[in-house]
């Protein structure tokens, strides 16, 4: 029998990144969260629909983005509140912030470095091989990069040692369009990324603006089987409702057109899936994920304000 997505679970996992990114943006003023954050707002069918068609086993190297694949794969969300307020129960002790996630027992690491997770992740599905544990249908590494990872020479070189070794690795490439400020067409003039795939590398490409989660899903299930026989990408096309990094909307920078920053949340990833869950459904989950951020985030503020006093220097 065909798999079939669990809209109600899906839609769980996309609001709970969507609130909580949503709470950082409004209590960052507070002083509490001194750190650089890169939202992924309007990301969430990416980092859920891969996520839920990944398997036991299989362990995810991220970028600096990390919020939506970290919370996607079970990441321990007190851990990462705290760690996003510098408090010694984050997850790396209040010291890597959100650029450098990890949650071992979920299965993700995160790096800030641009393009430096492939290398990881290679060597990761390297391991896998030599000892054995990657059979057929065995776990794969999962490298989750952004659209300027290919432009990296070590995404080069790390694709190329798992396409001579044929390495269990799964290459998932968000492209939300643009490197910081510039978009593709700038930095790669008539060379989509599928086409920057090369050492006979499979690749599946989708979009997050119709189907959403659901499309995203089916089209990760299908890169991931060819992982396991050597690497596979899969291509997202998503779009980022914030600026590159903080709090703010862009548009007034002149690099995005507002038009195209409004067009892009009219194809709203969580408010189309909203649409597939019953009304009581969604508003029993609604509740839950509220209720869960709004307490996660007064604890992490409360244990902020505990420290500063009992710590001036924190």
């Amino acid at each position: 029998m065909e798999a079939m997505l669990d809209y109600k679970d899906a839609y769980r996992r996309m609001l709970r990144i969507r609130r909580v990114d949503e709470g950082i943006r409004v209590r960052y003023a507070d002083g509490y969260m001194r750190l650089p954050v890169h939202l992924s707002l309007g990301q969430e069918a990416a980092a859920i629909g891969v996520c839920m068609a990944l398997r036991p086993g299989d362990r995810i190297f991220a970028s600096h983005r990390s919020h939506g694949p970290y919370l996607g794969i079970g990441g321990d969300l007190r851990a990462m509140v705290a760690e996003l307020h510098g408090l010694p129960e984050g997850c790396t002790g209040g010291r890597g912030g959100s650029m450098y996630l990890e949650d071992k027992q979920a299965g993700i690491t995160c790096f800030a470095i641009v393009g430096h997770c492939i290398s990881v992740a290679a060597g990761y599905a390297w391991g896998l091989q030599i000892s054995g544990l990657q059979k057929v249908a065995g776990p794969v590494a999962v490298a989750w990069l952004g659209d300027s990872a290919p432009e990296t020479g070590q995404f080069w070189e790390s694709l190329n040692l798992a396409a001579t070794h044929s390495l269990p690795l799964l290459i998932v490439i968000e492209d939300n369009g643009y490197a910081t400020q510039t978009p593709l067409a700038q930095r790669q003039p008539g060379a989509p990324l599928e086409r920057r795939l090369l050492h006979n590398v499979s690749s599946v490409s989708v979009a997050d603006d119709r189907n959403g989660v659901e499309n995203v899903w089916a089209g990760a299930r299908e890169a991931r089987a060819a992982a396991e026989i050597g690497p596979a990408a899969l291509i997202v096309r998503t779009y980022r409702y914030c600026a590159h990094v903080g709090m703010e909307d862009d548009g007034a920078w002149g690099y995005r057109p507002q038009a195209e920053i409004d067009a892009a949340r009219k194809r709203d990833p969580v408010e189309a899936l909203a649409t597939s869950v019953t009304v009581e459904a969604r508003g029993t989950i609604e509740a839950e994920v509220d209720a869960e951020i709004q307490n996660v985030f007064n604890w992490a503020e409360a244990r902020a304000r505990m420290e500063r006093v009992t710590n001036p220097l924190s």
